[in-house]
């Protein structure tokens, strides 16, 4: 159970290791977790602009089946409340700090 409640930890650790289709796939997943749980297989390859195959690839890569056994895994690893600050936050973080802010005339 180790592994699965360390699956985003070990997505994030494994981050520059992965080749760049992968990448996408995982800062998808990384960017919203909780979303990711409820995509298909074609909307998440949607998203990261990457095939079905490459999504089962980078499941495989991380020793499940496919990406229902990821959503799974995935789900569990939220549920068990793992130790992981989702980027989402940061990215909105940066989009606040960035944007003009409107005058009034």
């Amino acid at each position: 159970m180790d592994r699965v409640r360390n699956l985003l930890e070990q997505i994030q650790g494994r981050l520059d290791s992965l080749n760049k289709a992968e990448r996408k796939v995982a800062e998808v997943i990384l960017l919203n977790p909780q979303q990711a749980t409820r995509l298909s297989i074609a909307a998440l390859a949607q998203a990261a602009q990457v095939s079905e195959p490459t999504v089962n690839r980078f499941c495989r890569s991380f020793g499940v089946n496919g990406y229902p056994e990821l959503k799974m895994q995935l789900a569990q690893s939220l549920a068990s409340g793992a130790a992981y600050v989702s980027r989402a936050v940061e990215a909105l973080s940066l989009i606040h700090i960035s944007e003009p802010t409107r005058q009034e005339a």
